[in-house]
């Protein structure tokens, strides 16, 4: 007689198999997906479904598509947060076929952007590295100016596995790390979604919000100048030093008194 856990654990397999089926074929996406290969679709998945899709010699993103919840489960040591997993690569598959292609009018104004005006948030997240779209009609060095392309990355705050791999991959300038795509990056072993999202956030300061960068001394034209920039410059985990900034009172407009700053501080 089959065991209550067996029983169990059968029933649960068929759920998921029926909560999952025919909702993917083939014929959801082509084999070949413009802006998305067989390699970056699965750079984020761990390795326990990217095992499964070896055992079951999936190599195209069509064989990804057919794969079925019986396909995953029949497999030894295979379980239904694998199957799950994969179920959310097939998702972002057919996500990616079906979105709004860009009309070649429409990339030549966001090179011309790229090349001619100052960054902005919009703009910068059209980039390969936020948006993990290649852009072979323009290099680095087009880039305009405030995008700090001629940058080097030992210059900001990156976080250290980030810091590692780029030495590795011999990338030293903020502009060729812009035009990298973020599967690419992810590809490898210690950079994760943790470390991308971090890494796109120092960007961001840095060009956006002209977040201070490594080795600038510290700006005494003024009370908050001194300050602010001290305490970035010591603090190397921009939101601890936010949260300092805030803490001592300089965030606001209005500069706050050292009586001010003394009574908010336990001394």
């Amino acid at each position: 007689m089959m065991s209550i856990e067996r029983q169990r654990h059968k029933k649960s397999r068929s759920s998921a198999r029926q909560s999952t089926s025919g909702k993917f074929s083939a014929r959801s996406a082509p084999a070949d997906i413009p802006g998305l290969t067989f390699e970056s679709a699965c750079a984020s998945l761990r390795t326990r479904p990217r095992n499964a899709l070896q055992r079951l010699k999936v190599k195209t993103l069509t064989d990804i598509l057919a794969v079925t919840a019986r396909d995953v489960l029949r497999l030894e040591q295979v379980g239904d947060s694998t199957w799950k997993d994969i179920v959310e690569l097939k998702r972002r598959i057919t996500r990616h076929a079906n979105a709004p292609r860009e009309t070649p009018e429409q990339i030549r104004q966001i090179i011309a952007l790229w090349k001619e005006r100052p960054a902005t948030p919009a703009a910068l997240e059209q980039l390969p590295l936020f948006c993990n779209r290649a852009r072979n009609d323009v290099s680095p060095d087009q880039l305009h100016e405030t995008y700090l392309p001629k940058l080097s990355l030992r210059r900001l705050p990156l976080p250290a596995r980030a810091s590692k791999l780029f030495e590795r991959l011999r990338m030293v300038s903020l502009g060729y790390l812009l035009f990298t795509r973020a599967t690419a990056l992810l590809e490898h072993r210690d950079f994760g979604k943790v470390t991308l999202g971090q890494v796109r956030e120092v960007i961001k300061a840095a060009i956006l919000e002209k977040g201070r960068l490594k080795g600038e001394g510290v700006d005494f034209t003024s009370l908050s100048g001194m300050t602010k920039s001290f305490v970035r410059s010591v603090v190397t985990n921009r939101r601890h030093a936010e949260m300092l900034l805030k803490q001592l009172g300089f965030t606001g407009g209005d500069v706050p008194a050292y009586t001010e700053i003394a009574d908010t501080q336990v001394v």
